[in-house]
């Protein structure tokens, strides 16, 4: 298994542990994301296709390679508590719900 498969892998983990479907939401690693290692998306504009074609996890290929794994994974379950708050209120921030996520899948909650 590959660095990237692995990490797809983990960020299925998160969804699983937090509740949602394994299958939910896109998992992309791109060179586009600059200012920040990752971010969740909600695309409002794809028409005709279920709710987990709108929603992305983006991770920048520019740092999962150059960190370490604690911390490539604490930023993945950082953005995939975005979508599983996205999921539960319809919308997501670094409050005490999303916070609440992040404990429960043992990772350390700084925004």
């Amino acid at each position: 298994m590959n660095s990237k498969t692995k990490r797809e892998a983990y960020f299925r983990y998160c969804l699983e542990r937090l509740g949602l479907p394994r299958n939910l939401g896109r998992y992309i690693e791109c060179g586009r994301t600059y200012r920040s290692m990752g971010n969740f998306v909600v695309s409002r504009y794809v028409d005709g296709r279920d709710m987990s074609a709108r929603l992305r996890v983006k991770i920048s290929s520019r740092y999962v390679d150059v960190l370490p794994v604690a911390e490539v994974e604490n930023t993945i379950a950082h953005e995939a508590c975005h979508l599983a708050d996205f999921m539960f209120r319809g919308t997501s921030d670094h409050g005490p719900h999303w916070v609440e996520l992040m404990r429960y899948l043992g990772q350390d909650p700084k925004p």
